[in-house]
């Protein structure tokens, strides 16, 4: 009884290894098709492939077979076989919007652009409501120049309801390009609502609001941005010159500094910009080190050695900051500020001739308070009272108290 029951299993088990094949063999046309849209909506297009090609050797012609095959190997990334599908389907139906549409995609894939913005358009006169054509044949546009266009698709497409945040996104890009700033400004904002965590449009946004001076907006999206560890220099940059500006000096010390350490920006503008910030957080040593920098790239930067010599001056470095002065005026003799500067400092240090030919230039130049005040100083030791009471007048007018403290004690 064992024996007959082993031989029984024995042919079940023949039955499954040669009965159970044949019977897959001997699947329709419409059983392998349906596998293979199993298959398809599981994202195994490679196996569908397989499939639908069964199905087309049992059947010779299905048209949907042709479709889904083509839809698949456009997935593999195989383009060319993707476009012969969707010929054949096209052939015999000239009006299947979406072999139009994906053959566009493979096209496009291709880089045939003219090919793929036909294509699209040919979808479009189809269905004039076919949202994704219009999508499509606007970033093509936008990549080949064609923008205003482009714009035309992507507003046409959310007027069709498509308010993806890509779509205000791009539209943007292409609104700055063609600097209609408000525009982009606009579209950069509802991608963010569509978006929150859109962060290539805070960058984008954050460009504009630096761009407009709106410097507390602007730190705000970039801030966004880099944290969320995009790479572009100017996000540091940008955040950088805002900073400087609302007289966040530290902060703006810390990006410069990122730009000079991880992006390498170890030239000329950079140090230059580091160590104005230097300057105006009152940190005169690391201002001079940032500033020597400089005049080591560019020894003709006459502004670097007036922000050196006013960083020595704070320093109580007089010699080293009249050294910078006259580097200043070897470079522009018609620097006003140098000749002041210069002059001021040569009369502290009783060298008063000197210093009155320094004043003169300097007020011959460009006038001011200080420059008048001084001057008004050299002239009472000259014992010249009239002249002197003439420039501490000027400076008194110019909003420079002590010189009207002075004018008072003459008359």
């Amino acid at each position: 009884m064992k024996k007959f029951y082993w031989l029984k299993c024995c042919f079940k088990f023949f039955i499954f290894l040669y009965i159970i094949p044949f019977s897959l063999e001997a699947q329709t046309e419409k059983d392998f098709y349906n596998i293979g849209l199993q298959k398809s909506s599981i994202g195994k297009c490679r196996e569908a492939v397989e499939y639908y090609t069964k199905a087309l050797e049992e059947k010779g012609f299905i048209l949907d077979a042709f479709f889904e095959r083509g839809y698949c190997y456009l997935n593999i990334g195989e383009n060319d076989s993707a476009i012969e599908d969707f010929d054949t389907v096209l052939k015999h139906d000239t009006e299947f919007v979406d072999a139009y549409f994906y053959r566009a995609k493979a096209f496009s894939g291709k880089g045939f652009i003219d090919d793929a913005i036909s294509d699209y358009s040919e979808s479009i006169r189809l269905d004039s409501s076919h949202v994704e054509s219009y999508i499509g044949r606007a970033v093509l546009k936008m990549q080949s120049g064609n923008k205003s266009n482009a714009v035309e698709d992507f507003t046409k497409a959310i007027e069709l309801g498509h308010t993806n945040s890509n779509v205000y996104f791009l539209r943007g890009k292409l609104q700055l390009s063609l600097e209609n700033i408000d525009n982009a400004l606009e579209d950069f904002s509802l991608a963010i609502k569509q978006d929150s965590l859109h962060f290539e449009a805070y960058k984008e946004r954050g460009f504009i609001y630096h761009l407009l001076d709106s410097c507390e907006l602007a730190i705000n999206d970039l801030s966004k941005a880099i944290d969320e560890e995009l790479e572009d220099h100017r996000l540091y940059l940008y955040r950088a010159e805002c900073y400087a500006d609302t007289e966040n000096y530290e902060k703006a010390i810390d990006d410069y500094t990122v730009l000079i350490n991880n992006y390498r920006q170890r030239n000329e503008v950079r140090y230059f910009q580091r160590a104005l910030a230097y300057f105006n957080a009152k940190k005169y040593n690391l201002a001079v080190s940032d500033l020597t920098r400089v005049v080591t790239h560019n020894r003709e930067n006459d502004v670097a050695y007036i922000y050196r010599s006013l960083a020595y001056e704070a320093l109580g470095r007089d010699t080293l900051a009249l050294n910078d002065f006259n580097e200043v005026l070897r470079i522009n003799p018609d620097k006003a500020l140098a000749y002041k500067k210069r002059g001021i400092m040569k009369f502290k240090r009783g060298d008063m001739e000197q210093s009155f030919e320094d004043l003169n230039m300097a007020l011959e130049i460009e006038p001011s308070a200080k420059a008048y005040y001084y001057r008004g100083l050299i002239y009472i030791q000259k014992d010249e009272i009239s002249k002197a009471r003439d420039n501490f007048k000027k400076a008194a007018e110019m909003g420079y108290e002590e010189a009207e403290q002075k004018l008072e004690f003459l008359l």
